[in-house]
């Protein structure tokens, strides 16, 4: 298609970001070595692997990482929470925010992750998988986390 950029799709096979077949002076583990532990288990980048783990994962049910913004819906802006400030304010603040959408659980679940930076974006990336499943437990595990560090 003329005078449209390509736009990979998700049948197209994409190296991840830690392939090295492209990268100079660097050689996969598996043609240097015929044993050799994967290069993402070793060293700095076993950490950085596990780092990436947090970031992707969610404690979102299914039901909330299926579901799907109404059209038109974008992400307002909020107070990002800092780890210090009182986390009740900030759950108030959100809601009040979200007004239109309070009885929308899944999505107040959803954007919630966009309300928070740093430390306290790391902390809701370290829940278990499939821990929440509405935003009151969201709530609860996030006040109880931030209350006494307040």
């Amino acid at each position: 298609m003329k005078g449209r950029p390509r736009v990979a799709t998700t049948q197209e096979v994409c190296p991840g970001p830690l392939a090295t077949a492209d990268m100079p002076g660097l050689a996969s583990p598996s043609t240097t070595q015929p044993h050799a532990r994967p290069l993402i288990e070793r060293g700095p980048l076993g950490y950085v692997s596990r780092r990436l783990d947090d970031m992707l994962s969610t404690p979102f049910s299914f039901y909330i990482i299926d579901y799907e913004p109404p059209r038109g819906f974008m992400v307002l802006k909020f107070t990002i929470y800092d780890g210090i400030s009182d986390p009740f304010d900030h759950i108030m603040h959100y809601k009040q925010v979200m007004t239109l959408d309070i009885g929308n659980d899944a999505l107040l679940c959803k954007v919630f992750p966009a309300s928070l930076h740093d430390q306290t974006l790391s902390w809701f990336h370290r829940l278990p998988k499939n821990s929440m499943s509405n935003f009151r437990d969201l709530s609860e595990a996030f006040m109880g986390h931030y209350l006494y560090s307040a």
